[in-house]
């Protein structure tokens, strides 16, 4: 027969280890970052951008108004290059955050494009 303090003492190591195990948490997005889905927004606009500028769809002169070829993007999102590029750098240091947003980014440029195929 097994011992019971042997039972005792293995339920306790069970409970110990089940005790010491963190449970898998969001991560956590430092204040000075954008939120995902805000970032896979502007990242959205910025890649059409690129592509109006890209084809030349752009009215010449616009590039001069702004030295921040992106500065509409920016103003429409309410955030500004510094904030851009410390999301950016945060989310590029965390790749399967980065591959999420760019998933949504792919997401939001499939259907702008299936709206614009319906026309």
């Amino acid at each position: 027969m097994i011992h019971r303090g042997f039972i005792c003492t293995l339920v306790l190591i069970a409970l110990l280890d089940l005790s010491c195990k963190s449970p898998k948490s969001e991560i956590q997005i430092p204040e000075n970052v954008l939120s995902k889905d805000s970032m896979a927004s502007l990242l959205t606009d910025i890649h059409l951008l690129e592509a109006v500028v890209d084809l030349n769809l752009s009215p010449s002169g616009v590039a001069a108004i702004q030295p921040d070829k992106y500065y509409p993007v920016f103003a429409k999102h309410h955030t500004t290059r510094t904030q851009y590029d410390s999301s950016l750098a945060y989310y590029s240091a965390n790749i399967a955050l980065l591959n999420s947003i760019y998933d949504e980014v792919i997401a939001n440029l499939s259907r702008k494009q299936a709206e614009l195929n319906k026309h």
